[in-house]
Formats: C-alpha cells, structure tokens, sequence
C-alpha cells in the first residue's frame, strides 16, 4: 500500500492544488469547478497532520460479506432473461420516459417529498391501466406503508437513479408475463409487451384475446414483486396485498389526488366513485406491520457511519451544483420564450469533458410560473464555468426520441437528448466506437439516493455493505478514500 499525509481538509487550498495539477496537465477552469475529490469534512477532526495508509479499493482477504454484503442484488443484476434484442431496448426507453412522466405527474411541492417512494417502489405493474400511475401508485403506497422518520426532501434524482427504476420495472413486467403466460418465451412477451405500449392491463388483455393459456396472477405479481428487490419478505408480502387490488390503488389515488395533476386519475374511468371504502385495505396493511421490523444492527459502526455521512454529503454537494446549472438554464428559457419558468425535478446531470473544455448536460422538469399544467422535460448544456447566461449553449425541451451523446454513454448516463439540436458529445457518426459502455454495469453499488433515503430498519442490506466496504478502515483512511477515489468507493 501508498502512504500519504493526510492533513485537515481545506476546500481553498485544495482548489489551488487542484489547479496546479490542472495547469501541468491541461484543464479549464470549469473543468477545476466540477472536479472534487470528496466533500467538505462532515464533522471536526484532530487537528495536525499524519500519515495515512492509503486504503485498497476493495476489502482485504478474509473480510466476510455475508449475505447481504455482496454486490449481488444492488441495482441492475443479470436478467434472468434474454434480453439483449432491439425490442427490449426500445421497451427500456419506453419505460424510462413513463418514470420520467410519473415524477412530471406529481404536484411540484410533493415531487421532492414522494421521491423516497419512487426511488424504493415506484415502478410501473400493478392493476392500473397505465403505467405512469401504476408508478405514482406504488410510490405513495411505499410512503404510506413506512413512513419517513426524517423528513429528507430532494430536487433531484439521478440519472442512474431514474434509469435503475426503469430497469427493474421492465425486469418486473418481464417477470409477470412470464409467470402469467408460461407457454410465451422472452422475445414473444417483450413483443406483446411493445404492442402493448409498456401496459401491462393491455398486454393482459392482448393475452385474453389471443386465447393464451393463462396462469396464477397472484403468482404472476409475486415474480414481479420479486424482480424489483423489495427489501424484505414483510414488505414484499404487503406491497403482493397492495398490487393485486385494482380497488386499493383507486382508493389510494383518489385519497391522495391533491399531491399530482388531474391526468394520473385519466385510468380510473370517467365516472370516479365517491366512496373510499377501499381505503381500508392499505389501513389494515398498515396496522398489520406496525412494529414490524427486519433483522439488522441497530447501530452502525463509527466507520460505516462517517462513509454514511459523506455519501449523504456528496448528494447534497451534486444537487447543490445541479440547482446551480438549472438556474442558468431557467435564466435562458426566461429569455428565449418570454416568460419566466420554475423548477419542478432535476432528473440527472453528468459531466461531458472534451479538452480544452467541459459542459454539463442536465435534464430537469420545468413549467412556466402559475401554471396548472404538467410540467415540460428540458435538456440544458452548459459550459463548466457557470459564469453567466451565455454559459448556457442550448437549452430545449425533449421528446420522447432521445439523441445520442457519446460521453454520456460512455459514463453510463442516461439522459434524454434532443434529436434535432446540436450540442457536444454526438458521436462522430462515422465510426461506431467500441467503448461505449452498457449503464447497467455502473448499478454494482448502492446510488447516493438510496443512503439519502437510508433507514436501517427497512434496508438491513445497505447497512451491511456499508460495514463490508469500510469496517477494514480507520476514520481517517475513510475520509481519504472520498478525497483520493473521488467518491467512488466502493
């Protein structure tokens, strides 16, 4: 192992250092802006310097994940399904733009306080017929089951966030197909998904009409149930009790309407019941589980706790950037549509480094002022510096076709680029490079949102990674290991 100093951590100096190692080795001063190799120490240190063993990036021999410490099960896993075919990638982008439309669905001042919900059980099965609400359903379902004991608020997810809900929706509506129409293979249920537009009540009914043998749809929903990775047997059983019940999640949306706009009720029919009487299904449910809770510590360890911190910072210090970027970007729809437009989502931001110069390339939901309707997806890019409007080289709203940037790409970051503007990172389309990598890869780990979300009652997992990764460190390498890897340990 490396030895360094460690000393205390001094956002200025480490700018100036940062530009020093800049200068020698090329860079632009937005491009010093967006580089940090770790957030601003989250509580006191010893003063003085001394030397620090640089920590391995994975745990030493002998370190016992258990089962829950592997990667195994965190994000994207191998599907179990053939799926490497054009007619699931197109059903992904089909299903990616529904979770874009589920945040867009809900009201701007509970977007942020329901993102939880999305982040842990937002995805898009359920007896609904349409997927946007089978999402807001299954979201509020999830805040109302286990309700925050902090109330964390959040205006932004990320890419990676937003793509791994899609990913497992799609995984869970596979799952379904397959259990409920056993005599179908992959391509034939990706197909009759397709035609079906990612609906899952309308593929059932394409099922129906073309006479297919028909399993357990109760069994059916526990395989989808099971593919999103719900945390334990408790909550699957509960949410299997929810899903199944085309009258819990009318009520639950009919209850709630207040938090999204008038178009999620669009599935419920024109003539909607006045009497919730339904509602006491999720009651009972929630009565059921009261006091319920899963095997975990009750304590983190000091180290697993202090990586818990800085992972939590690091989220706050991106979305604080993303906030940064979007105000730019508002300031110049502002001047090129003649009204002022408010924020209502950042849906993901990356990094798009082209020497001598960086952009960001940012998407987020946004409406004009006052306005009752469903807010717009935008694409903005935006030079590093963050000087000024003039920063901002395009800004315009996306459709449901997605241009492709080749940097994004390669980062495994998901974003909706318009089709028709031009803007930096469109691959050279003469050449199809080879280093394109597949995003799945990048969901090894848990994302920031699910330890800005994190209660280690209800994700025993995640506190067990954390005490996997980090129990082999003291504080200190710790510390170091968010400034030395640029957050990316594990």
């Amino acid at each position: 192992m490396m030895t360094t100093t460690f000393m205390d951590f001094d956002p200025e100096e480490h700018r100036r250092s940062m530009a020093k190692l800049l200068e020698q080795g090329g860079g632009t001063k937005g491009y010093i802006g967006h580089v940090t190799l770790g957030p601003a120490i989250v509580e006191a240190r010893p003063a003085g310097t001394r030397t620090v063993e640089v920590p391995s990036l994975c745990p030493p021999v002998g370190v016992d994940a258990g089962a829950g410490g592997s990667t195994e099960g965190w994000g994207i896993r191998s599907s179990p399904h053939e799926m490497g075919s054009y007619e699931a990638e197109v059903l992904l982008d089909k299903i990616h733009r529904y979770h874009l439309d589920a945040l867009a669905a809900m009201g701007k001042e509970s977007v942020g306080r329901h993102a939880r919900g999305m982040v842990f059980a937002g995805y898009a099965y359920g007896m609904l017929d349409d997927p946007v609400s089978n999402i807001v359903a299954n979201a509020l379902w999830y805040d109302l089951m286990f309700p925050p004991r902090s109330c964390e608020e959040v205006k932004m997810l990320s890419a990676k966030a937003i793509f791994r809900m899609a990913c497992r929706s799609r995984d869970a509506l596979i799952a379904f197909m397959r259990h409920y129409a056993p005599l179908l293979g992959t391509q034939d249920v990706l197909r009759c998904l397709l035609h079906a537009h990612g609906n899952l009540q309308q593929a059932v009914r394409l099922l129906h009409k073309c006479g297919i043998g028909l399993g357990s749809q109760i069994d059916a929903f526990r395989a989808a149930i099971k593919a999103v990775d719900l945390p334990n047997e408790t909550v699957r059983g509960a949410h299997l009790s929810f899903v199944a019940s085309y009258g819990s999640a009318q009520a639950l949306l009919l209850s709630n309407c207040s938090l999204f706009h008038p178009s999620v009720l669009r599935c419920l029919g024109q003539n909607l019941p006045s009497d919730l009487h339904e509602h006491h299904i999720i009651a009972r449910s929630v009565g059921e589980l009261e006091g319920t809770s899963t095997s975990s510590p009750l304590n983190l360890s000091r180290v697993a706790y202090r990586a818990l911190r800085l992972k939590m910072h690091s989220f706050r210090m991106k979305e604080e950037l993303s906030l940064a970027i979007v105000h730019k970007a508002l300031q110049k729809l502002a001047l090129q549509l003649g009204e002022p437009y408010e924020l209502h989502m950042i849906c993901g931001k990356n990094c798009v480094i082209l020497p001598p110069e960086s952009y960001y390339h940012i998407n987020f939901l946004a409406s004009p002022k006052g306005c009752s309707n469903p807010p717009t997806l935008f694409f903005a890019e935006v030079r590093g510096a963050l000087e000024d409007v003039n920063d901002v080289t395009l800004c315009c709203p996306v459709t449901e076709k997605k241009g492709r940037c080749f940097v994004c790409d390669c980062n495994g970051v998901k974003l909706f680029h318009p089709v028709d503007e031009k803007f930096n990172g469109i691959e050279d389309p003469i050449a199809d490079h080879p280093l394109v990598t597949d995003p799945t890869s990048e969901f090894g780990a848990p994302l920031n949102e699910d330890y800005i979300f994190f209660e280690i009652n209800l994700h025993p997992e995640i506190a067990t990674f954390l005490e996997v990764n980090y129990s082999y460190m003291n504080e200190d390498q710790v510390d170091l290991s968010f400034m030395w890897f640029e957050n990316r340990l594990p």
